[in-house]
């Protein structure tokens, strides 16, 4: 997760976020005269959304990008604390990873959902106690490595299942929620491996990586409302 520097970067953070978040809700979601308050309160008025990701693929950007929201909020609100640095790192992590897990193995009983849920939140807790016991960001760089790459085999192989039983059609808002993820993905990788090297001066590599995956999915609605016009 990308650590909030600086005024501007919170700032563009949380417009493009908010951007998404809008932009997605409105154009895959029914819209409501209190569409506002459920956007406001999102996990919790779309949890039955959430937990059908099958058929809802776009909460992951709305979810993920909504997140994002309150940390740029936060970081604006509050001086930043390395305890509460590695609590927004688990959130954003137990969120990536149950909810890509949910739409990859298609968990549906509620023993499955809660026997995963209970397995990203351990990883992320050690994660978090390792890093805090050794005092150190390549503990946690290591930790958010195999995150990372979760993220980016289990992304991909959604996307090759889809082409290759060829769903693009049926799955269009799934191919491009999951693309973005694999972007996303694959830079954050790279951001890992840079600083795993110590080279402090590129930490700004995981800000652009977010960037680059936002720009992509505020592209990916116009995008994606062409080629069903094209498909159909």
């Amino acid at each position: 997760m990308q650590s909030l520097h600086g005024d501007f970067t919170t700032w563009l953070l949380l417009v493009m976020s908010l951007l998404v978040v809008v932009l997605w809700y409105r154009r895959f979601f029914q819209t409501t005269p209190h569409s506002v308050v459920r956007v406001v309160f999102f996990p919790f008025s779309h949890i039955s959304e959430i937990l059908n990701i099958r058929q809802h693929p776009a909460v992951f950007p709305i979810c993920y990008c909504y997140l994002y929201c309150i940390d740029c909020i936060l970081a604006m609100l509050f001086i930043f604390s390395p305890y509460i640095g590695l609590a927004e790192w688990g959130i954003f992590l137990i969120s990536e990873a149950f909810l890509i897990s949910i739409y990859l193995f298609r968990l549906e009983k509620l023993r499955s959902v809660l026997i995963c849920l209970t397995v990203i939140m351990l990883y992320a807790a050690w994660g978090a106690f390792s890093t805090s016991q050794a005092r150190d960001d390549q503990v946690l760089n290591a930790f958010d490595f195999g995150e990372c790459t979760y993220l980016l085999f289990a992304s991909s192989w959604i996307i090759f299942r889809i082409i290759k039983e060829d769903r693009f059609e049926q799955d269009l808002v799934a191919f491009f929620t999951f693309f973005g993820v694999v972007t996303y993905a694959a830079l954050q990788i790279i951001a890992t491996i840079i600083m795993a090297f110590d080279f402090r001066e590129n930490e700004d590599f995981s800000f652009f990586a977010v960037i680059i995956t936002f720009t992509f999915w505020l592209l990916a609605v116009p995008w994606i409302r062409r080629l069903r016009y094209k498909l159909t």
